[in-house]
């Protein structure tokens, strides 16, 4: 099943492709995910276990492609205050200004902070080191320590954001792809307050910019 190539287009400060979800269906065989688009027009797609893992959509959302096709998803609240939709006989707007105004850090600036994401995985065998109390089961410890799962995400100053996932209580019940995301979800919640540290900077200085002068008393 293939992706539409056009969706509604919507405004924000630049502009991008976007449908609500109305329904979901994962697909056991290639881990990948079925969108079925609230706009009845719109034939259902799927998108690859990647993007499941790395946005984590849900029904009531938006699929939102970028110009440059890059693909992601914002919450409801998020993207409908954000953005307006175009009709069909309207022409693309001019470029606009991104608002200085901006008081919040928004999921997208989020994913754009992200250069790269490793994945790690446990090897008990490959060990260099391993130290056991007297009379334990090492090749169940082994077993155990498989399952964790390590997200390593690197941002653009090269700070690394780092997650862990340590796996089910059963190993047999382990989960390679829920592994990664609840890291990846472990990882990316790292980086909201460190994005909001940066905005709260921006937004002080202009404050103080445009703070009225002090006068003598």
């Amino acid at each position: 099943m293939n992706q539409p190539k056009k969706l509604p287009v919507y405004q924000s400060h630049k502009l991008v492709q976007a449908v609500k979800i109305a329904n979901m269906e994962r697909l056991d065989v290639t881990a990948s995910l079925i969108i079925y688009p609230a706009e009845k027009d719109i034939e259902p797609f799927t998108v690859d276990l990647r993007y499941l893992v790395r946005h984590n959509p849900h029904i009531g959302g938006y699929f939102v492609r970028y110009e440059d096709g890059y693909e992601s998803f914002s919450p409801a609240n998020a993207f409908e205050r954000g953005n307006t939709l175009l009709s069909d006989r309207e022409q693309a707007p001019p470029e606009l200004a991104v608002s200085a105004s901006m008081t919040r850090v928004t999921q997208e600036e989020v994913d754009a902070e992200i250069v790269a994401e490793i994945y790690l995985n446990t090897d008990p065998d490959a060990a260099e080191q391993a130290a056991y109390r007297p009379g334990t089961d090492a090749a169940a410890a082994r077993l155990s320590a498989s399952c964790l799962t390590v997200c390593v995400l690197v941002l653009s100053n090269g700070h690394k954001a780092v997650g862990i996932n340590h796996g089910p209580v059963r190993p047999e019940a382990q989960d390679v792809a829920y592994g990664r995301y609840d890291a990846r979800q472990q990882a990316v919640e790292q980086i909201w307050p460190l994005l909001g540290f940066r905005l709260r900077d921006r937004v002080a200085a202009s404050e103080q910019r445009h703070a009225p002068a002090a006068t003598d008393a």
